[in-house]
């Protein structure tokens, strides 16, 4: 059964767990945070598979089309920094953020991106063409 007051009381502690700051705010600065990280991962993930889509076409022949496994996990891997790169660049930008959320919440942030990002890439690679390049 689906309960409303414990999806929110399970949000409250994910938000606790993002910031050791509990000044007035904190709980909207943490969900901002937490927002900023998804989209973060989301759209690093969205601009990894459209890269790969434009290097899979420009190919010459079906050799180059079809990537080894290796190939594969490095190009996911890299895509890795951009994430690391960009929630780091919203974090220090937000004074919010920098105040609020501190050094502890944005690891909390870099990890929660990094996941999501690899789990998007995964997802995407889970069928189709694709699936072979890595399953």
């Amino acid at each position: 059964m689906f309960r409303p007051y414990t999806l929110l009381m399970q949000l409250d502690s994910i938000l606790r767990a993002i910031t050791p700051n509990r000044s007035s705010g904190w709980k909207d600065t943490a969900l901002d945070w937490l927002i900023a990280a998804v989209v973060v991962g989301v759209a690093c993930a969205g601009l990894m598979i459209v890269w790969k889509m434009f290097l899979k076409q420009k190919a010459r022949n079906i050799k180059e089309r079809v990537w080894r496994r290796s190939k594969t996990v490095k190009f996911i891997l890299v895509g890795l920094a951009p994430v690391l790169l960009v929630t780091f660049f919203v974090w220090y930008m937000s004074r919010d953020f920098y105040n609020v959320i501190a050094v502890g919440g944005l690891f909390k942030g870099i990890l929660f991106s990094w996941v999501l990002y690899l789990f998007l890439m995964l997802i995407g690679h889970a069928w189709g063409e694709w699936r072979r390049d890595i399953f």
